[in-house]
C-alpha cells in the first residue's frame, strides 16, 4: 500500500482515497508535487479521482472526431488548432482534467497546462463515466470559457451539445451538426463518429 503526505502531516493511502465514506481534499499544486503518483487522477472541486482506461471504441471516436476536425483545417479552409490524447486543464487549484478532444481558435501556449478551456471542448461518454462529475466538468469547461462542450453518447450513438448560455441540444446518429459562425464551415455527421 503506497501512503502520502498532505500538508496536514496524516498519512493517506491510494486506498483511502477511493472511501466514499471520507473523500480527501487536495489541491492542484499538491498533486504536481507529485506527478507520477497522479498522472491518472482528475482533480473535481478537491476531490482526486482516478481515471480508467478508454476503451477501444472511446480511442476510436477520439481518433475519427480529430482527423474530421483537422480535415477541415487542412483540406476545407478551416482555422485553429485541435488537440487530443487526454491533454490537461488546470482550471482552478481546485479543477484539473483530461480532455478527449478539444479545438481552440488559435494555438495554445506550449509547455504549461492551460488554466482555461478551448473553445470546443468534447468528451466521449460511456456507461462507466461518472454522471454528477461530467456534469460538473460541462459546467466548469463553459464557465472557463468553452463556446461549446460536446458530448458524444457511445453507447446511444448520440452527441449531446452544450452551449455557453448552458441550454443544451441532443442529436440523434441521422443528424448534422452545425457549429455556426465560431467554426464557420465545420459541419459534422453524427453517423461519422460511429463507423
Amino acid at each position: 500500500m503506497s501512503n502520502l503526505i498532505l500538508e496536514s502531516n496524516t498519512t493517506t493511502s491510494i486506498e483511502q482515497l477511493q472511501s466514499k465514506t471520507k473523500p480527501i481534499k487536495l489541491t492542484a499544486s499538491e498533486m504536481d508535487k507529485e506527478p507520477e503518483k497522479w498522472e491518472f487522477y482528475e482533480l473535481y472541486n478537491g476531490e482526486p479521482f482516478e481515471m480508467p482506461y478508454s476503451k477501444p471504441e472511446h480511442a476510436k471516436i477520439v481518433a475519427k472526431l480529430s482527423y474530421l476536425i483537422n480535415h477541415w483545417i487542412i483540406n476545407q479552409g478551416g482555422y485553429g488548432t485541435t488537440y487530443s490524447g487526454e491533454g490537461g486543464l488546470r482550471l482552478s487549484e481546485l479543477n484539473r482534467y483530461s480532455y478527449d478532444v478539444a479545438w481552440n481558435y488559435e494555438l495554445v501556449g506550449e509547455g504549461k497546462i492551460p488554466e482555461k478551456s478551448m473553445s470546443l471542448m468534447v468528451e466521449v461518454i460511456s456507461e462507466s463515466n461518472d454522471v454528477e462529475k461530467m456534469l460538473q466538468k460541462i459546467q466548469n469547461y463553459i464557465l472557463y470559457g468553452a463556446v461549446e462542450v460536446w458530448i458524444i453518447l457511445v453507447h446511444a450513438q448520440q452527441m449531446q451539445v452544450y452551449y455557453s448560455d448552458f441550454s443544451a441540444k441532443l442529436y440523434s446518429k441521422d443528424a448534422t451538426y452545425v457549429p455556426g459562425d465560431w467554426m464557420k464551415g465545420f459541419s459534422l455527421k453524427v453517423a461519422d463518429l460511429f463507423i
